[in-house]
């Protein structure tokens, strides 16, 4: 038996309905059977029209009308008019970037959201942009299918949700976590978490676009349903989603569009349905319902592929006539967006059509323009790979000027120690004299003369240190600098590798996929390498240093193992905690330890294998708080005992499926809990498995 709605949704058949819709929140995972909006990743260009005022919304109207690929433009000279257009700086990133993200413009949308997040993180007021622009980032590297970057950015969100207790962010993040189980095929848990922010939208305030969005969930649901082949459960999310739709005010001629195009929507879904149902006859006329002139209008890519799904059944059916009604409509679409995939599949359905026809001539015209299509795609691949790999050697060229100013500073340091050697050996033997003048009267002279000395070697002592001090503090900027400057290359080239990956991958072409695997692998390694090294020589320039404040230490053990969860999943491991029944409170900087606890969790995925348990324990016993981390992996050899914490230590390993080690990651954890006045150590046995103990004062 399919199984039944939700309860909260068979509720809303008995209650007053509120104003429910969709607006699809992320196009990093819309598939084929989903539209796209005017909205991306949380970013609205259709905002809560009870929040907007009338030139506002006089803006988005005219944005609406506007091709997508001219909207950036038009956002910039809204904006810099400050005279009449008196919006913040953080609107103007946010719009620009949501239309960055429509046109695909990746590396532009992540550097205005770069800098959207650095001018919100540390205001208050503001916290609810941050979020959002922290879940648009890791939005981008899911997309890219870069799933650490994009779980560090979603453990930063869901800790603004749990300090803010925001049910806007929650919402945000419950979604976005669906999305990652419908993007790894884990569609029961990704019902289970649209659930959850169809809970949290409700929540959030009753606006036009937070209930607009239930509907999609609604929707969602159905498409889950559907990749699970339970096209009748999936028919009655659509069914819901429609009733859901039906109930919804629409104020203006802007939000009746929405409304209709979200019905258009759900129409070509239940067709996609019908047809797997056997129901033709019904699936056509869902199709018909679907292509309305309303999508026509808005959705013209999405109507474009529904038509030509729509001519395949038609053919099916040998009613060329209408098969061909419906490619020419979609032709016409194809001409208005100017979309070269589009034009490459109507070519190829002509093609198809003129064989069932017997008109070989013709066919044989449309192959031979589908296939130089299809060779003009691949040229362009293959120069979009060739740019990529001299980004790639640039890159390259610039890891071993890095090493060279690296190696250049060791030097400087060995040089300066043999200095401070010399000046301490000259000033022992500056003593050795001096209580030998002390024993002769005879040597007064003498003895102001090494008095002199001796000045001048103080003198010189503290001037080789300070200039110790300053070589130190300039090597951690130049490693602070460069690994900075080498992350926004090295990520444009993973980009660009991430996108023929893809594309070879829907022509299926092996050798191709090898060399963009190498690449992006190559890239990855870079970037976590950079990660690492920025943030050694942040604790260096900040040694000593940690901002402390009150901290639950059950709720902050509980909230850091659910964000590193998703990790653990997919190596199909268990992570159970511990923890004491009562609630107390200690003196921490909650940013820098959740670091401390996540590495130590992530060392414990990593080196542990598939289906395995991991243990957390946190206790108080005499006066200090202990956690500790415990694994059934791999262990830790005694030879390497004594190297691990020390920093780019020979003391690493790979993963238990492979996972690339640098040596910094303990280090880094070894800093972090010294400054806190704690300790860290460990128990391990090789091939049994490791405990990590971390120790802070509870006063």
């Amino acid at each position: 038996m399919p199984p039944q709605p939700p309860e909260i949704l068979r509720a809303t058949r008995q209650l007053p309905l509120y104003l429910i819709g969709a607006i699809l929140f992320s196009f990093a995972f819309s598939s084929c059977e989903r539209k796209e909006t005017e909205t991306s990743f949380g970013i609205d260009t259709t905002q809560s029209y009870s929040q907007l005022d009338t030139l506002e919304r006089a803006i988005n109207e005219i944005l609406m009308s506007i091709p997508q690929g001219s909207k950036v433009e038009v956002i910039d000279s809204f904006f810099e008019n400050k005279k009449h257009i008196p919006f913040t700086r953080e609107r103007h990133l946010a719009y620009r970037a949501a239309h960055y993200l429509r046109d695909e413009r990746f590396l532009k949308a992540m550097a205005d959201l770069d800098t959207l997040i650095n001018i919100t993180e540390r205001n208050p007021y503001a916290q609810k942009i941050y979020a959002e622009a922290l879940f648009n980032k890791a939005d981008i590297y899911i997309l890219l299918g870069k799933y650490s970057y994009a779980y560090e950015h979603y453990n930063k969100a869901g800790e603004v949700a749990i300090k803010t207790k925001n049910a806007c962010i929650s919402s945000m993040f419950n979604y976005r976590i669906a999305m990652v189980f419908y993007k790894q095929e884990f569609y029961s848990n990704a019902i289970t978490y649209f659930v959850r922010a169809k809970r949290d939208y409700l929540a959030c305030d009753s606006t036009f676009i937070p209930r607009f969005r239930v509907q999609e969930i609604y929707d969602n649901i159905g498409l889950c349903y559907f990749k699970q082949k339970k096209y009748d459960s999936a028919q009655i999310y659509y069914d819901s989603t429609l009733a859901y739709i039906d109930n919804m005010p629409n104020p203006t001629e802007l939000t009746n569009d929405m409304l209709n195009s979200a019905r258009a929507v759900v129409y070509v879904n239940q067709a996609h349905s019908l047809l797997h149902l056997g129901d033709t006859a019904k699936a056509l006329s869902k199709f018909e319902l679907g292509i309305s002139p309303v999508s026509k209008m808005r959705e013209k890519i999405f109507t474009a592929g529904a038509l030509l799904r729509m001519s395949e059944v038609y053919a099916a059916l040998k009613q060329l006539d209408k098969a061909e009604a419906a490619i020419s409509e979609a032709e016409e679409l194809q001409q208005q967006t100017g979309v070269a995939s589009i034009k490459h599949d109507l070519y190829k359905a002509r093609w198809k059509i003129s064989l069932l026809n017997n008109d070989k001539d013709q066919a044989l015209k449309y192959a031979k323009v589908y296939w130089e299509l299809k060779d003009s795609l691949i040229k362009e691949e293959k120069e979009m790979q060739a740019n990529s790999i001299n980004l790639f050697m640039q890159a390259f060229e610039f890891n071993e000027r890095e090493s060279e100013l690296v190696e250049e500073g060791k030097n400087r340091e060995q040089r300066l120690l043999l200095s401070v050697i010399i000046a301490i050996v000259a000033f022992i033997a500056t003593m050795i004299s001096l209580f030998s003048w002390m024993k002769s009267r005879k040597q007064n002279r003498q003895l102001l003369l090494l008095n002199e000395q001796i000045a001048d070697q103080s003198k010189t002592i503290k001037q080789t240190y300070e200039d110790l001090k300053l070589l130190d503090q300039t090597k951690d900027r130049i490693m602070g600098i460069v690994a900075h400057d080498l992350r926004n290359p090295i990520s444009a080239i993973y980009s660009m590798a991430t996108l023929l990956n893809e594309q070879a991958k829907e022509r299926k072409d092996e050798e191709e996929i090898q060399m963009t695997n190498l690449v992006r692998t190559a890239c990855e390694g870079s970037l976590e390498l950079i990660q690492e090294i920025m943030m050694v020589a942040d604790l260096q320039h900040n040694k000593g240093f940690v901002k402390k404040e009150r901290v639950r230490i059950n709720e902050f053990v509980d909230s850091t193992v659910k964000l590193i969860r998703f990790k653990s999943a997919e190596k199909r491991q268990t992570i159970q905690m511990i923890l004491p029944e009562k609630e107390q409170e200690i003196m921490m900087g909650p940013d820098k330890m959740r670091r401390v606890l996540s590495n130590l969790l992530v060392n414990a995925i990593k080196f542990s294998k598939d289906g395995s348990n991991i243990l957390v324990k946190s206790e108080i016993q005499n006066g200090h708080w202990i956690v500790s981390v415990k694994d059934q992996g791999i262990g830790i050899p005694d030879l390497m005992k004594s190297q691990i914490f020390e920093t780019f230590t020979k003391a690493k390993r790979a993963g238990t499926s492979g996972e690339k080690p640098f040596g910094l990651g303990l280090s880094i954890v070894k800093q972090i809990v010294e400054a806190h006045g704690g300790k860290i150590w460990f128990e391990s046995e090789e091939g049994l498995g490791s405990t990590f103990f971390v120790q802070l004062p509870v006063e």
